[in-house]
Order: structure tokens, then C-alpha cells, then sequence
């Protein structure tokens, strides 16, 4: 069911797929859903490019350092995450910024 929603729309209670999912549930899908387009976002050029992740999540926003390979900025990557900014906005419930920085030790 998580797969379903991983390049178009978002679960919701009206989807025929999601109708018989309690809200606690439905929230879970959101939220695995958002992270399953967020790694297939940071992987688009298959090239190895962000390394790692950090979240610094507080009350109000969220921000999220793709930490890359000296060599290789994610540009690609980086514009797909941008694309898919509201819809991950919408699953986590609060503003989503994206920083990008060199990995320590050249990854």
C-alpha cells in the first residue's frame, strides 16, 4: 500500500485504498509515504550523491542537510526533494527546508 502513493497523490481517508484505515493508521501511511518519496527523491541520478541525512526537526519547521560526496553536489537530487516539498510538507504537518553540505571526510 506504501508503494501506491509513492509517486502520485497522498493517502487519504477518501482514497478507495485507504476508506477502511483507522486515523491512526492513515497517518502512519502518510508519513511512511513521505519518506519513501524522499529516498527515491535523494537517489534520482543513482549516482551515490547524498551520503547521508541529518533532520533537525523542532515545533515549527523541519530541516533536512543532504550530506553529499565532495565531488558530487546533488543538484538533481536537491531539485527533486524542492518538487516534492508539499506533499512531504503535508505528511510530516509543518514546514520543510533543505540545506545541502559536504560530508565530513569526503564521504
Amino acid at each position: 500500500l506504501i508503494a501506491r502513493f509513492q509517486r502520485k497523490g497522498l493517502p487519504t481517508a477518501d482514497h478507495a485504498d485507504c476508506a477502511e484505515l483507522p486515523a491512526k493508521e492513515l497517518g502512519r501511511l502518510r508519513y511512511l509515504a513521505a519518506i519513501l518519496r524522499l529516498s527515491s527523491a535523494l537517489d534520482r541520478t543513482r549516482q551515490g550523491r547524498v551520503v547521508d541525512l541529518e533532520v533537525a526537526d523542532s515545533e515549527d519547521k523541519m530541516v533536512m542537510t543532504l550530506l553529499h560526496h565532495p565531488s558530487l553536489p546533488p543538484i538533481v537530487e536537491l531539485h527533486k526533494a524542492e518538487l516534492e516539498r508539499t506533499a512531504l510538507e503535508k505528511s510530516f504537518g509543518k514546514p520543510l527546508e533543505f540545506k545541502t553540505r559536504a560530508a565530513p571526510g569526503g564521504a
